[in-house]
């Protein structure tokens, strides 16, 4: 994907899916992996739980950074550091937001919050490094990228 071209929503929906495979994860190690919840109907374990949650705050979190950002006044040289900032920062207060709707009160919010962020920054780091060689977020009149082993 082109620096200054909008994230299609397979892109935003395949990121979100990495952030909240790799926020599930380290919710089972930091959460452990004890008692299920109801989620949509549904028993599924606590780290299941986490990755849907922080996979949807992810996607809320590439759709509300621009809105977020469009509000604050900002400087030329600013705008990366902000973006790169906002999106964990939005991220992580959704993933508190939908814990608490799905659980109601959290024990651990500072964890909470640390693993919603966590989880935005490794997981748009993997995206980034995996996706161009799959050919995720290509025009189609671009070439494929050669991968070599």
């Amino acid at each position: 994907m082109q620096k200054n071209q909008a994230p299609t929503l397979m892109a935003s929906v395949a990121k979100a899916a990495l952030v909240g495979a790799v926020g599930g994860v380290a919710g089972a190690y930091l959460f452990g992996n004890d008692g299920t919840l109801s989620l949509v109907g549904m028993d599924v374990s606590v780290p299941v739980a986490l990755g849907v949650a922080i996979g949807s705050a992810s996607l809320i979190g590439e759709y509300a950074a621009p809105m977020v950002l469009g509000m604050l006044p900002q400087s030329a040289g600013a705008v990366a550091s902000e973006t790169m900032m906002a999106k964990p920062a939005i991220t992580a207060a959704a993933a508190y937001m939908t814990v608490t709707l799905l659980l109601g009160n959290v024990e651990q919010p500072l964890q909470l919050l640390m693993l919603g962020a966590g989880a935005e920054v490794a997981g748009t780091y993997a995206y980034g490094t995996v996706s161009p060689m799959l050919g995720w977020g290509r025009r189609a009149d671009e070439e494929p990228m050669a991968v070599t082993f």
